[in-house]
């Protein structure tokens, strides 16, 4: 639209643009394309804080596992930068990040999830990282993960310390 403010214009393509993704990702068989295209719309303009948070968000309602959306996420989270704050307290975030924990330690969502929670969301995230850490079996891939996380933060009490050795050992 002629004489439109660019903000107004960038705005527009923002919102249809996810909703054309949107209706993409709901066609069966369609995914691997439509993320594909997804990926290089987001990556167009990846300092766009709105942008990327809601594509994180819609993303993340159309993977499974969750934490395939991390890297969504995280851009998400870079083009905020100090204002992320509400991005880490999102629910779908924390969907993510507990779906993350459960990946194994050398998959790239595992390492983007760690990224999050210990370099970005710390202190939105503590406490789901131990409650988690006491509910994991002693040799899972949550256990491992979250005492990554715990031992980043120096926050492992000496009872967590000794089974997280264990859970090294067990791996």
């Amino acid at each position: 639209h002629q004489g439109a403010p660019a903000s107004r214009s960038a705005r527009l393509c923002v919102e249809f643009g996810l909703k054309g993704f949107e209706a993409c990702f709901s066609e069966p068989y369609a995914f691997q394309v439509c993320k594909e295209h997804f990926v290089k719309f987001v990556d167009a303009d990846a300092t766009n804080p709105e942008l990327t948070f809601r594509a994180a968000k819609l993303i993340r309602r159309n993977v499974s596992p969750h934490s395939a959306a991390a890297s969504f996420f995280q851009k998400a989270i870079t083009a905020a930068g100090k204002n992320a704050g509400p991005i880490c307290k999102d629910e779908d975030l924390k969907l993510v990040v507990v779906s993350g924990f459960n990946a194994p330690p050398d998959w790239e969502q595992n390492k983007i999830v760690h990224n999050i929670v210990v370099n970005s969301c710390w202190n939105e995230f503590k406490t789901v990282v131990q409650e988690e850490n006491k509910k994991a079996t002693e040799t899972s891939s949550e256990k491992r993960n979250t005492c990554a996380m715990l031992k980043a933060k120096n926050a492992l009490s000496a009872d967590q310390t000794r089974a997280c050795e264990r859970a090294k050992k067990d791996n």
